[in-house]
Formats: structure tokens, sequence, C-alpha cells
């Protein structure tokens, strides 16, 4: 069989693009789908020469062939068509090389370098969407800022969907809009994939079992209830509602804890600075991506305070959702999507917020007070079988053989 060839503008070298793009491909490889990979990394990550050798290590042993190229920064419309141009280049190698039958594109971005393929070199292809990205920019207030612009956009995602051989979306949401002919009638099958997790590395683990966590730190928290934020301070997250409901937990409960891992310290002490929450029952750090399963170990509750329900939300699945299902995390989570909620609720795995009004920050706080030590196993099971990473493989694997064959 010859290589799939997987196309990313994200590169793997970060954790989301190593975790819902790198373990897919490396688990596909080992499973005797073979692959090839073009992605475009940022010079930040690429000067991380261990990471960098450790990741081509990896792929190396599972028969990757990677390829990649330098992200140029920015997000303007100049630097957004000069890394799909350096994309497009080393796919065109790539494709000819290894005379890559079946193409696999991550997102519009490389949707759009596919297409092209297909055009050019009569490809099939499969467009993994990840999202709505031209409706992200309309919420945005980007780019698409004119009816002509917006048309011409629009026509373009409409081929994506339609002429792609197979499409993948992260939620049902988005699939029925696919499959109901929302961007013409769809060429072949549509798959829901969620964004998963290893639950063989995000697993419940005891506490002489967090090897990866600072011995100061599995003393400060252990016994205790901790309140967990993973991620970014984005325009995603409705930080001052998390920080207003950690605020209102700590005050009911003398041994809960809020711990916070990021790479915005400043921004994240700030949000709880303003809220009341006491320094010292307060720990915000930066994990390496290895250690996060075992910091996520020590977690009661992860808060996923997110931005009310949009249409672009409603193609979105936070990555840090499988992960906290996978690791028996208990889950406080608001908008995003409907979806979202429900697979909350399904799991029995937590509390969905209808609201973040004063009255319903102190009902939640009632309920992430008064929870149960140990992790939530039985939420876990429950998710498994749409989550887990072994799951999402055997739907890739039952397409690409499909495409394949």
């Amino acid at each position: 069989m010859r290589p799939v060839l997987y196309l990313s503008i994200e590169g793997i070298l970060s954790h989301l693009g190593f975790s819902q793009v790198f373990r897919v491909i490396e688990g596909l490889s080992n499973r005797g789908l073979p692959y090839a990979l073009v992605s475009i990394e940022r010079q930040r990550d690429l000067e991380d020469k261990a990471r960098l050798a450790e990741v081509e290590d990896r792929a190396r042993k599972a028969g990757i062939h990677w390829r990649w190229g330098v992200y140029r920064e920015g997000g303007s419309p100049a630097a957004v068509a000069e890394n799909m141009g350096r994309l497009s280049a080393i796919a065109t190698q790539q494709v000819l090389r290894h005379r890559s039958v079946l193409l696999h594109a991550r997102a519009y971005h490389a949707g759009v370098v596919a297409l092209g393929l297909q055009t050019t070199l009569a490809r099939r292809w499969i467009f993994d969407a990840r999202g709505y990205w031209i409706d992200e920019r309309l919420e945005e207030g980007r780019w698409f800022t004119t009816p002509a612009r917006l048309k011409v956009a629009r026509a373009v995602e409409r081929r994506l969907f339609s002429r792609a051989s197979a499409v993948v979306t992260l939620t049902g949401l988005q699939a029925d809009d696919v499959r109901r002919g929302d961007f013409g009638q769809p060429r072949g099958p549509v798959v829901v994939i969620p964004t998963c997790a290893d639950f063989d590395e995000f697993h419940p683990r005891r506490p002489d079992e967090l090897g990866r966590v600072p011995h100061e730190i599995i003393e400060q928290l252990k016994g205790r209830l901790v309140l967990g934020v993973v991620g970014s301070l984005n325009r995603a997250y409705l930080g001052r509602e998390t920080a207003r409901l950690a605020a209102r937990v700590l005050a009911r409960s003398p041994q809960a804890q809020v711990l916070v891992l990021t790479a915005q310290r400043k921004d994240w002490t700030q949000a709880f600075a303003a809220e009341g929450v006491p320094e010292d029952r307060l720990t915000i750090t930066r994990v390496d991506h290895e250690a996060i399963p075992f910091w996520m170990n020590l977690m009661t509750w992860g808060v996923l305070l997110l931005t009310p329900e949009t249409k672009a939300k409603t193609a979105m699945m936070p990555t840090k959702l499988a992960e906290f299902f996978a690791s028996g995390v208990r889950v406080c989570v608001h908008g995003c999507n409907r979806e979202v909620g429900e697979w909350v609720s399904r799991a029995g795995a937590g509390l969905v917020l209808d609201s973040v009004s004063d009255v319903a920050l102190d009902a939640a706080a009632d309920v992430l007070a008064a929870a149960p030590a140990g992790p939530n196993r039985e939420a876990r099971e429950r998710a498994r079988a749409h989550f887990s990473l072994a799951t999402g493989l055997d739907r890739y694997e039952q397409l690409v053989r499909s495409l394949s064959g």
C-alpha cells in the first residue's frame, strides 16, 4: 500500500498538533497503514532541538516520512498565503515521491492544498474539517469583511466539503450540516471523530505514581479538592467567571485549591486576583506535554467555562474534555456547544451550567465543594467508546482502508 499523505498547517511539535495529529498518524502507521506527513512548524518549536529529535525519532520508528516547513507568524492574509504556498510546494514533492493516491488534509488550509492536488494530480482526499474556519473569522470580525470576500470564501468552502472523498467532523452537529447538504451533496462518508485522548496515558493514578510532578506539589495538593484549569486564557474561555466560581468554591471548602496548567501565568494570575482568590490557594505553572497526564491526576474538577454556542462553535470539541474524561476528572462545563454538555451529562462526568450568573455560580459552587474524593471511573468508561484514541483510530482505519482499497 502506498503511503497516505497527511497535510497539516498545524505543527506537530505543538501540544495540540502532537496530540491530535502525530498520535493519530503514529497509531495508524503501527496498525499497518503507512503514512507520510507534511506540516508547517513554528520557529520557536523548532529551536527546541531535544524535542525535535525526539519527535523525529518516534516518526522514524513508526515508519512515518516527515517533511516540514517553517511557519510564518502573524495571521495576516500574506502570512497565511505564504504558509499555504509552503505547504503546497512540499506536499506536491511528497505526492510525487511516494506516489500517494490518498491525501488526508487537516482543516481548511490543508484542504485547499488537497483540493488543488486533486485537480492537478487526480488524487482522492479526506477533508478532516476540524471546525468552521470562515465562521470563526466572521465572529472575530476579521478577513471576510465585505460581501464579495465572503461570497468567494463560501464558494471555496462549498468545494471543500462537496469534492472531498470523505469528510471527518469533530461533532455530530457539523456532521448533520454536511449530510443535510448545506455545502452541496457530499461525495462520500461523513464520519464523526472528536478530539481524542489516549486512555492508556491519561488514567487515574495514585499519589505515589505521579513521578512527573514535583514532590512538594504532590504533598501540597494530596487529599485536597482541586479545581483544575488547563490551557490558554483566550477568547474561548470565560476567565472572569472561572475565577468567580473558584472563589466561591474556596469560600465553601477550606481544603479546596486551584491548579492552573498554562503558559499564560500572568493573565490567569490577574484573573484570579481580581476575584479575590488567595495566592496561597492558587498554583499556576507551565508543564511539559508529557507530564500533563500526571498533573491532571491531582485534579478533582476540570473547569471548562466557555463562551456560548455560535455557528462556529457547533463544529468544535474542546481538546481537554477527552483528557478530563480519561483521567477520571469531573467536569464543570458551560458553553461551546450543546453537544459538549450532552456528553458530560451522558457520561455522568460532572456538572453542566446553563448560565454563569451569580445565582448559577453559587449553585455550582455548592456542587463542586461537595464532590466525593477519588476519580470518576464510571464516567471514564462511559466516555471511552467515543473519546478514546483507540476508538478514533478504529474509525480512521476503517475510513482510510475503504478509500485506499
